[in-house]
């Protein structure tokens, strides 16, 4: 991953996706979580931004974890 996320185009971005992950349904989850964070947060107020990455990364936690029990699962079933 060469370019920065933030200049990545959405192509680019499909591009270093699995296929098998459904990139489309990924780009609309995308897309509604980038309109809710707009709607919501002063973009001006950097305490807002703050906490916003701190939620942002709260929620990276939480689908790393998901990842890591569906990864135990399937090698148990191996």
């Amino acid at each position: 991953m060469a370019k920065k996320l933030t200049s990545m185009s959405w192509e680019d971005m499909q591009s270093e996706m699995s296929l098998a992950g459904n990139p489309e349904k990924i780009r609309n989850m995308f897309q509604s979580v980038m309109n809710q964070l707009s709607a919501c947060i002063d973009g001006k107020n950097i305490a807002e931004l703050e906490n916003a990455q701190f939620a942002t990364k709260r929620i990276m936690a939480e689908l790393k974890l998901w990842e890591k029990i569906q990864r135990e699962r399937q090698q148990l079933k191996s």
